[in-house]
């Protein structure tokens, strides 16, 4: 989990299965409980969804917004580790082969490719 910490802004690089999940998880865990915590409130508070609602809704909108491009670099990562282009992260926007790319990235293996540096780390 060391290439996901480091450097999660930054979409250069290489970021193998492991980290991938895990950041994936890490992302989509916390944003979706936020959410439900959200709604978990208004509902039993009995506050009015109004007012609830617009105060949650922008603090849930920046928590979005940054996992969303958190996320987008653990895809480009995860395509410059099997080989692919980060641009491949578009067809991920295209109903149905958004299937068969998430599978790549889940489960496609990496490819042994060398770095410009010379080390297998970075791309």
């Amino acid at each position: 989990m060391s290439g996901l910490l480091k450097d999660c802004f930054t979409w250069q690089g290489r970021l193998g299965r492991a980290d991938f999940l895990a950041g994936v998880l890490a992302l989509s865990i916390p944003v979706t409980g936020f959410l439900d915590f959200t709604w978990a409130v208004i509902f039993f508070a009995k506050i009015p969804v109004v007012f609830a609602t617009v105060g949650f809704f922008f603090i849930f909108f920046a928590l979005w917004l940054l996992a969303f491009f958190v996320e987008v670099s653990l895809f480009i990562r995860r395509f410059h580790d099997m080989g692919r282009p980060g641009v491949h992260v578009l067809f991920l926007l295209i109903p149905f082969v958004n299937f068969y790319f998430m599978f790549l990235l889940f489960f496609g293996k990496s490819k042994d490719l060398p770095s410009p540096k010379g080390s297998k780390g970075a791309l």
